[in-house]
């Protein structure tokens, strides 16, 4: 305040205002926002839990809002470790593939370990989705060039196929075109539900 004193700000929990708000977006927009809440990938840092879905249910307004809350709390998952890791995961359910794992290490050849953002284990196809950002900052995030990233995610690459995997690698614009993702998964051999 203007005196020195501090403000008090009240606002609604965090899980409340989900509920106020998860029901009214799209698929996609409702599933990035609850992966980062449930991975506590915001400003409080605090995570959201199941638990914390189940509670404030009870306050939905009508029949369309709880079958959209239902469907988003039992769909989200706090792996999903970016906003196109998230609308990815929406895309592939959509398109009617399978489920992948998230975030699963495997055994490299070489006895080191890759962590997959997209496992789709039985088909042994890889999927990684990529944004610009990596690229673009490279320096900022691993500290190296972009052209330093590029160099070492091919390596990467060829040890994950050297397990007997494909990859199917996709990007923003991919998104916004979901045939060509569903183009991308077919081509590796990813199964459908």
């Amino acid at each position: 305040m203007e005196d020195g004193t501090a403000a008090e700000v009240m606002t609604e929990p965090l899980p409340f205002a989900l509920m106020d708000t998860l029901p009214r977006l799209s698929r996609q927009r409702a599933i990035v926002a609850l992966d980062a809440a449930m991975a506590g990938r915001y400003g409080y840092g605090r995570r959201v839990t199941r638990d914390d879905l189940e509670t404030v249910s009870e306050w939905l307004w009508s029949r369309r809002a709880v079958r959209a809350w239902d469907w988003a709390a039992t769909f989200a998952d706090p792996l999903s470790e970016s906003p196109g890791e998230s609308r990815s995961r929406v895309l592939i359910h959509q398109l009617g593939f399978a489920a992948p794992k998230l975030q699963t290490p495997i055994r490299l050849p070489d006895g080191s370990t890759a962590r997959l953002d997209f496992d789709w284990e039985a088909d042994r196809v890889a999927g990684e989705f990529d944004g610009r950002i990596k690229f673009d900052q490279a320096a900022g995030l691993s500290g190296t060039t972009e052209s330093g990233v590029y160099w070492n995610q091919i390596q990467r690459e060829e040890k994950v196929r050297d397990t007997g995997r494909s990859i199917a690698r996709w990007n923003w614009g991919d998104l916004a075109e979901p045939r060509r993702l569903e183009l991308k998964l077919l081509r590796e051999g990813v199964s459908r539900r």
